[in-house]
Formats: structure tokens, sequence, C-alpha cells
């Protein structure tokens, strides 16, 4: 159970750390919804040639009214086995599930859910890869090997604790000759709804743009640049014409997102940032406003782009047509504790 401090109040959510059977992703029992990074990906790998053990599970989430609660109610009503609490003033508390009739209850039900992937895609696509080496290597190879499974959290859709946060981006490295055609562009296909300036205080500014932000509903997203020192608040002038400018190929749940504009109209067309190798060069992602702010302010980065959370029914939507959305489009919060459990795989 994670409970954790938000918008002034206590939340709690309720995970279940096991192993689950890796697969590849053309089975679709197991779906992605976003794409993942070169640099971050090739990080896990080595990681788990070095250790050959999981250290942070992969959170996922099945669709069900039943909670984690539910299924273990005889465990939850007993003291946790430990608990531990973070600079953050998030609390951990695990209970240790022994009991084989319960394990195989639990099983029995998440065998037949399908799994989406909330957090750690490039976790679990480097453990499809390291699971591929390690049964290349064998002589004897049984299918049991620690190697075959993934740490993972899972989680129901349904807590009320499942909380979505927006992922914001940070642009450098964008020549001279975008940047003057980014106020035309913009004004070609957005309408700007607010200008807003910032406040005496950077939390009080991150928490009024916020609001802002989420009030104009969907196809809207902020833009900083720090000359200006004002967040512009943009909203899609004509969504059946804009959606028209995305790839048709991609199904309908990812030409609705308003990140999905944002990367292929804007930071793609706008700003040329159309390639991952540009992408890794020129953006980064915060899920922090103020470090946003802060770090545009510094010079190190042109402009930042603030997004609204994204709704749990997209992140369903997209995952079933088969689609990836922009890599960092979700942010789960808290995430999943590292090092709480550990899973070797030797």
């Amino acid at each position: 159970e994670h409970c954790f401090p938000y918008q002034d109040n206590m939340k709690s959510r309720w995970g279940l750390i096991g192993s689950l059977k890796l697969e590849d992703w053309s089975r679709g029992r197991v779906r992605p919804h976003e794409n993942i990074l070169r640099a971050p990906a090739a990080d896990r790998y080595e990681l788990l040639r070095a250790c050959k053990a999981n250290f942070s599970p992969v959170m996922g989430i099945y669709r069900s009214r039943l909670g984690i609660p539910d299924l273990f109610p005889g465990e939850i009503r007993r003291n946790p086995d430990f608990s531990a609490t973070d600079d953050y003033g998030v609390v951990y508390s695990a209970w240790v599930v022994t009991d084989p009739q319960s394990t195989r209850r639990a099983a029995r039900f998440l065998s037949r859910k399908t799994i989406y992937i909330a957090d750690g895609h490039h976790r679990y696509s480097m453990a499809l890869a390291y699971m591929k080496e390690r049964q290349a290597r064998l002589r004897h190879y049984t299918g049991r090997e620690p190697f075959n499974y993934v740490m993972m959290a899972l989680m129901s859709a349904t807590d009320p604790g499942l909380i979505t946060l927006p992922t914001h981006r940070l642009v450098r490295g964008v020549g001279q000759e975008y940047l003057s055609g980014l106020e035309t562009g913009l004004a070609a296909h957005f309408r700007e709804v607010q200008r807003l300036p910032l406040l005496a205080s950077l939390s009080e500014t991150a928490q009024a743009w916020q609001q802002a932000l989420e009030a104009q509903g969907t196809g809207a997203f902020g833009v900083y640049l720090r000359p200006q020192g004002e967040l512009r608040v943009a909203v899609a002038r004509d969504r059946v014409a804009i959606e028209a400018m995305l790839p048709e190929e991609q199904p309908a749940a990812w030409r609705t997102l308003d990140v999905s504009l944002l990367h292929w109209v804007v930071l793609r067309g706008m700003l040329g940032i159309a390639t991952p190798q540009q992408e890794e060069a020129s953006l980064e992602f915060t899920r922090d406003p103020l470090e946003a702010i802060s770090r545009v302010n510094s010079g190190e980065f042109q402009m930042a782009f603030f997004l609204n959370p994204l709704p749990l029914s997209s992140l369903f939507a997209v995952a079933d047509a088969g689609a990836r959305m922009p890599q960092k489009t979700t942010y789960f919060y808290p995430k999943t504790a590292t090092g709480l459990v550990i899973n070797p795989l030797f």
C-alpha cells in the first residue's frame, strides 16, 4: 500500500508485487502505450546484464472492479510485515503473502486479465531482450528459468488512488529559422485564449497555470518562452482540420491526444524535431512545473510546453488499438519504489 500526500489530502493506492511471465508484445495480453528512448533502454539492459536482478517493478494495470485488497482480504487485516517512509512523505507498507491458496486464487484471477503497462516500458522491453539472450545461451531450456519472468506491481484501474500527472516538455537546440516561424505557425492552427504572468511565488504560478490549462479541456497546451515571461494557453482552432495533419495510419484514439498534436504539429512540424535522434538531443521531460519554469528562466532551455494529465481511458484506447503514444506521455504518482523488493534472475 502506498499512502501519499496529494492536493492537501492523504490518498492510498494498492498494488501486488509478483513475477509476470514475459510475453512478446505481439501476443496482445501485455499491452504497451508509449514509445521508448534508445539511451534509457540501453541503460536498463546493461543493469540487467550486470546485476541479473529486477530492482524496480514494472507498473501494470488490469481492468476490474476488484482491487488488490479484494483479492487478499485476510492478509491486509493484519499488520504489514514492514513499512518505510521516503523523503516526500510517501509511506510504503508491505504484506508478504505466503499462503498457497491465496496465491493460487490471485494468480487464476489475474491470468485472465489483459495487463496494460502503466510505467516501465523500457524495463519490460529490455527484460524481453535479456530473456532471449539468456535463452540462446542455454543447452537445456525449460521455460521456468527466473529470467523468463519480470517483477511487476499490478494495480486495479478502479483504485481511487491511481493518480496520473502530466509530463511537460523542455526544448533546446532549435535553430533561429524554426524559432522565427513558431509564432506564425501557432497562430495558424491554435487560438491563444490566455496569457498568464509569473506570480511572486513559483509554486503559486505553477498551480495557477495548471488550473487554467485544465479548464480548457482537450486540445490545449501551454507555451512558456523566457523572453516573454508568461504562459500562453493555446487551444486547437479546428480539431478536425488539425487532426487531418496527423498520420492517417494512426488510430482515432491516438489522433485525438493533446500530446500527439503537440509532438506532430508543433515539435515536428514547426520546430523541426522530427527524428528519434533529434528528440533525444532536443527534449527533456519533467513532471515538476517549477522545474520547467526554472530551467527555461536559467537559459538552459529555450521553451517549455505544459500539458494536461492523460485520462486513463485514453491509455486503454491507444493500447487496445495497438498504437503507441510519444514517450513520457503518462506519469503515475507515486512511482513504484525501487529496492523495496528485489527479484533475482539467476
